[in-house]
């Protein structure tokens, strides 16, 4: 169990507002605004138009209200004009740049109705983002995590020329942020929700069901001494005695990885949360190394059916101002692994403390592939490479070998 380790988070991250005249919160409002205006994509460039008014908004926000056109529109749908008009989907912090960092004393409409400008609050400019920094990364002791695991281990010390380990980890991880104190980046480890660190307890990036690996040497019981052949001479000894063969092996279920909202940031600045789950079913994962992206390049792909998981896009929405989304909820490709070597030792007739060895040895003997790196952001801007695999966890089968004269 680990308790208050230390993890980064944003010290300039934008106040979550209270309304006190209604009670309600910036995330409740913005969460409003955002299950209407991103839930219609049909008629998103004008749902403004019909948002009902947020006391949030109306409250705190008097002068967004304006009139164009000939209409009178309230603050809410002007708030609303401004984020759906210039922001992608999920990009709340855009707008609440708008309302609080760059905020003038109206609102403003281009030609067509476009809100351009917003004006500040009723306490004015930077009554929520820092006035000195749009975002200030700190260490912080908050965070915590824990570790349960049963480790079982079968050991075969040397003997008949035979030795091995076999080795079963069945482990679960939980944590806040998985990362190396020494990362001093924005990578693992970093709480998005400073106002809410716990929404990100999740099982760690790291976190692995299961783990087996297992070692062996074994020398091939031929040869003089040995039980076969013992009596041969040194110049067949030379040539079918002296062999070993040894083995690494390696495999491990899935490690997790989260989704994306892919260049958009919902709830704090410049930081991208994972998505969150509608409950409608995910598409299937299986790797398909001749996957078809929709603008028909051809990549390998974590599903099926790449066609089948764009469409199954709403098993998945941005996330609201506030939420966390769900942190590694995917379950991605595991490890599997064989190295092997085969050596010889050949013992000079002329003199048995001088040998020859000859190895080749080779990692990846399989050459299975382990493709990783999978695009798992579906933002609007991003949907062409949903579930693409751009890269591979290990390297293509190698081989080396090796002369050595001992004496």
């Amino acid at each position: 169990m680990s308790r208050r380790s230390l993890i980064q988070r944003d010290l300039a991250m934008p106040t979550n507002l209270v309304d006190k005249k209604s009670g309600m919160t910036y995330f409740q409002a913005m969460d409003a605004l955002g299950a209407y205006a991103d839930l219609t994509d049909s008629a998103r460039s004008t749902a403004y138009q019909r948002i009902a008014p947020i006391a949030f908004f109306e409250n705190l926000w008097p002068a967004a209200a304006a009139t164009f056109g000939g209409v009178n529109y309230t603050a809410t749908q002007n708030i609303a004009n401004y984020y759906i008009r210039s922001s992608n989907k999920g990009d709340f912090t855009n707008v609440l740049n708008g309302m609080d960092e760059i905020c003038g004393s109206a609102t403003k409409f281009n030609s067509s109705g476009r809100v351009t400008a917003l004006p500040c609050s009723t306490f004015g400019a930077n009554a929520m983002f820092n006035p000195q920094f749009g975002a200030l990364a700190g260490w912080s002791s908050i965070g915590s995590g824990n570790y349960h695991a049963a480790q079982v281990t079968v050991s075969k010390r040397l003997s008949n020329n035979l030795q091995f380990d076999v080795n079963y980890t069945f482990s679960k991880s939980i944590d806040l942020g998985s990362g190396a104190e020494s990362s001093g980046s924005y990578g693992g480890g970093f709480i998005i929700n400073s106002w809410n660190p716990g929404a990100q307890m999740a099982v760690s990036d790291y976190n692995t069901l299961h783990l087996i690996n297992a070692y062996g040497v074994w020398r091939l019981p031929v040869g003089r001494g040995m039980k076969y052949g013992s009596g041969m001479n040194k110049f067949l000894d030379a040539i079918v005695g002296g062999w070993q063969l040894t083995g690494i092996y390696r495999q491990s279920s899935g490690v997790p990885t989260s989704t994306s909202t892919g260049s958009v940031w919902p709830t704090n600045w410049q930081l991208s949360n994972p998505a969150m789950p509608t409950g409608l079913p995910f598409p299937a994962l299986k790797i398909n190394k001749n996957g078809v992206l929709p603008n028909g390049t051809a990549y390998p792909s974590v599903f099926a059916s790449q066609a089948a998981a764009i469409a199954s896009e709403a098993a998945y929405r941005q996330t609201f101002p506030g939420e966390f989304g769900l942190r590694n909820d995917i379950i991605a490709n595991g490890t599997w692994n064989i190295d092997s070597g085969l050596a010889k030792e050949i013992k000079m007739p002329y003199n048995e403390r001088h040998s020859l060895q000859i190895r080749w040895e080779t990692f990846n003997i399989t050459n299975s592939a382990i493709l990783s790196g999978n695009s798992a952001s579906f933002s609007e801007t991003s949907l062409t490479t949903w579930g693409r695999v751009n890269s591979q966890r290990n390297t293509p089968r190698q081989m080396q070998f090796a002369l050595r004269y001992v004496f």
